[in-house]
């Protein structure tokens, strides 16, 4: 993922500059967690909601798959008895299906990255997660930190429990059976 365009058309206010130094230094060279970065979010909230939620990943929680990927939902799906049998081919079209559905109609949440630049050029990320409906709506901010690029924030989450991205649109098998045997 690229997030460089998201810096293209945006300046910040001066008093933001000296958190972007710090923030940038934080990620890169591992100086101390930078203050004012609720600052720093704040102001990307309402001042530039939409470059902020340009470049995002789909994501999903594990638990929220955990809840789904359940004998009862496939037998449910694919019109069994109760006394019939679930195969793990059975487990793993519908699985297929399900991510399917989700990635196109939600519900999922969306880990975003967003890239800060300090005075010396040196880049790094914000990483965030948004929930909710937006549009009018808006979206809740789940701000994670500064990382040194698009893969940290995406390690994060993983560790977080989320699916991110190619992980929902092409899941190794036994990864989705592990569920059912989880």
């Amino acid at each position: 993922m690229d997030a460089a365009k998201n810096m293209s058309s945006v300046r910040f206010p001066e008093y933001l500059l000296q958190v972007i130094d710090a923030a940038v230094a934080h990620a890169l060279d591992g100086a101390a967690v930078p203050t004012h970065m609720e600052e720093l979010e704040s102001w990307l909230e309402l001042n530039e909601p939409e470059i902020l939620c340009e470049t995002y990943e789909a994501a999903i929680h594990e638990s929220y798959l955990q809840e789904k990927f359940v004998d009862e939902e496939v037998r449910e799906w694919m019109c069994l008895d109760e006394g019939d049998a679930v195969t793990d081919r059975n487990r793993l079209d519908f699985a297929q299906s399900f991510l399917s559905r989700v990635l196109i109609d939600g519900p999922y949440e969306c880990i975003h990255c967003y890239q800060i630049v300090d005075s010396r050029g040196r880049a790094a990320v914000l990483g965030l997660a948004t929930y909710g409906p937006g549009g009018q709506h808006g979206f809740e901010y789940d701000w994670w930190g500064v990382f040194p690029d698009w893969a940290a924030v995406c390690r994060l989450a993983n560790q977080r429990g989320y699916w991110v991205g190619g992980e929902l649109y092409s899941p190794e098998d036994q990864e989705l059976l592990d569920f059912w045997k989880g």
